[in-house]
């Protein structure tokens, strides 16, 4: 008898821990992958070139141009328990609109919202090029009035990615930050 319990009180502990070890198999667990922003730089081959600072300069001697960055996609497995495989519970990635918002004290400068496809494989990095400074931004208010008064603008930035997990369909939502320094910089 005492033995008998003792099995019985052994599987409802093993079925407790395989329970909580697996969370994140059934369909009530999704999305299944953890999407994080690893790179934003100005060119492709670099790393984060301006650190957590990008200088956007208003104007050049050759007019008015917009500011792009790349973006690098990290697409990882929230749970280590499973093991990643093609067509598996984790799948890749698809981002497909992004929003630029900028925080400017005593200031307003328009968001920018823009369409992407970017797709980002399970357990791998993905890299795209997005506008982060429209030239319109520039020639208005009140990047133009700084551009003109010889001012410099300290503005965030927050980069709102979203999309969907294509094996779960689950909506995903990427976000990142960086810090924008407007000015008429010195042009070489």
């Amino acid at each position: 008898m005492r033995r008998g319990g003792l099995v019985t009180i052994g599987r409802i502990l093993l079925l407790g821990l395989l329970g909580t070890g697996l969370s994140g198999c059934d369909d009530q667990e999704a999305p299944r992958s953890l999407v994080y922003v690893s790179r934003i730089a100005e060119s492709a081959t670099e790393q984060n070139s301006f650190g957590n600072v990008f200088l956007s300069d208003i104007v050049t001697e050759d007019g008015v141009y917009e500011d792009e960055v790349y973006i690098s996609f990290k697409n990882v497995p929230r749970s280590s328990f499973l093991t990643i495989a093609p067509e598996g519970p984790y799948g890749s990635v698809v981002l497909t609109d992004y929003r630029v918002d900028y925080a400017l004290p005593g200031e307003q400068i328009e968001p920018i919202v823009g369409k992407v496809h970017v797709v980002v494989p399970s357990g791998e990095e993905a890299n795209h090029r997005i506008v982060l400074v429209t030239a319109w931004a520039k020639v208005n208010p009140p990047l133009s009035t700084a551009a003109t008064q010889g001012q410099e603008l300290m503005a965030n930035a927050t980069l709102t990615f979203t999309g969907y997990e294509e094996t779960s369909e689950e909506p995903i939502v990427v976000r990142a930050y960086v810090s924008i320094h407007f000015a008429n910089w010195i042009d070489e």
